[in-house]
């Protein structure tokens, strides 16, 4: 996209094909030739994103030397078109975990996640790469009673350990915080952050490929077929034949194995980008050292600074997986009244990506098959930056003999959606009804 619209004039980016403003400055990002032939690997990972690159970073980091295809250029999809929220935890918290694992179990599971924080960390200083990451994450309360859900969120948060969090008040938040008297108060977070999701997937690839990883972009998995003693997966070039085969394609695992697409509900979620902003511009916006925005609205706006000063804002979702026609008009409501004095700001970046949303909310792992050989991690919910990463690294590291924490995750119980066929307008309608009645007091 060239050129820049401001926001006033309602310009009508089309999101269908355009890049996230994560990828401007990559143009040297590498990208892979596709397969051509026949091949035949012991570990083929489906998926180019933050879970397959974590994986075959980590398998061939020890040695082995796993094949990756992906359907389109490498970081290409939602993890390169997602906000960039390194968050903490779980979506739905902790209750769930506990009603069905007991506290111990939950417990682990949350300090397993928060540990794919030190992982992402580790990758950076391991193999020489920088994700820009900074801390600072504020939650904020849409409405008076949300404020009382906040509490309960940081009451969770100091018994699980997580310390340095708090609440803001509402004229606090205003007065020091962010420049926007959208909110009635806000949970802050020093231990999550935002990081650019390109530089960490270009890191991963890079890496992976520097230590052995048959990397193939433009190939996307037509058909997997088990058969006697391997597994045959289909590509427009060439055929492959592997021992065990990774699904980390995350939305789409359910189209290359249909008996996981009940799990999941394809969510299309939206942003758009200012131009970089003038400094003392910025500084009305988010006036404190935080790093990223989230509310608690159904579906939330979130949204954070970049190291060049442009604001991402995301707002709304689709979930009927269907890219809408025009992106801007959609979130410029919620811009503006969040934040009015950007309204003549012009924006040159629009974007849609697809996660996956499982019933629960949590996410789902484990091994497919006749055989078991198809192992697969999915359903982040929109906390994929961290726990995609970490489910990459532990679907390798069980593939390496290590299962234990795989096997704690897949320890959690799924149910599919309800609906069947119809699950994706059933939970178009639930969410509309959850929207309704959640509205701004």
């Amino acid at each position: 996209m060239t050129g820049a619209h401001h926001l006033h004039e309602l310009p009508r980016l089309n999101a269908g094909d355009m890049p996230s403003v994560w990828r401007l400055k990559h143009g040297d990002l590498p990208d892979f030739p596709p397969l051509a032939g026949t091949a035949e690997t012991d570990v083929l990972v489906i998926g180019g994103g933050f879970t397959g690159l974590s994986c075959a970073l980590e398998l061939a980091v020890n040695g082995a030397r796993p094949m990756l295809v992906e359907a389109g250029p490498i970081a290409w999809g939602a993890s390169a078109r997602n906000g960039g929220h390194a968050c903490t935890g779980f979506a739905p918290g902790q209750a769930g975990l506990e009603r069905a694992l007991g506290r111990e179990a939950a417990r682990d599971l949350f300090d397993l996640a928060e540990s794919g924080k030190r992982l992402i960390a580790t990758l950076q200083r391991r193999h020489g790469f920088d994700v820009h990451y900074r801390p600072g994450y504020l939650t904020c309360a849409a409405t008076p009673r949300h404020v009382r859900a906040l509490e309960e969120d940081l009451t969770e948060l100091e018994r699980l350990g997580h310390g340095g969090c708090r609440l803001l008040e509402a004229e606090e938040l205003h007065r020091n915080w962010l420049g926007t008297d959208a909110y009635h108060g806000a949970l802050l977070d020093p231990h999550a952050g935002l990081l650019n999701p390109v530089d960490l997937c270009a890191g991963m690839a890079r890496a992976a490929a520097g230590k052995g990883a048959r990397i193939h972009a433009h190939t996307p998995a037509l058909m997997l077929e088990e058969m006697n003693g391997g597994i045959a997966v289909r590509t427009p070039g060439g055929e492959i034949t592997a021992r065990r085969v990774v699904l980390a394609a995350n939305a789409q695992n359910g189209a290359l194995w249909p008996e996981l697409a009940p799990y999941l509900i394809p969510v299309r979620a939206c942003q758009v980008a200012t131009t970089p902003l003038a400094d003392i511009l910025a500084r009305t916006v988010i006036k404190a050292d935080v790093a990223a925005v989230t509310d608690t609205r159904l579906p939330p706006a979130y949204f954070g600074l970049t190291p060049g000063r442009r604001l991402i804002f995301g707002a709304g979702a689709s979930y009927l997986d269907r890219p809408p026609l025009h992106v801007t008009p959609g979130i410029h409501p919620h811009l503006k009244r969040t934040f009015p004095q950007l309204s003549d700001v012009p924006i040159d970046a629009a974007w849609c990506g697809v996660m996956a949303v499982t019933a629960n909310r949590y996410p789902h792992c484990g091994r497919a098959g006749r055989s078991g050989d198809i192992w697969f991690a999915h359903g982040y919910s929109g906390q994929g930056v961290v726990l995609a990463t970490l489910l990459g690294h532990l679907v390798a590291r069980a593939l390496l003999g290590d299962t234990e924490r795989f096997e704690l995750f897949a320890a959690i119980p799924h149910g599919p959606h309800p609906g069947g066929p119809l699950r994706a307008w059933l939970h178009a309608a639930r969410m509309a009804w959850r929207m309704i009645r959640r509205q701004p007091d």
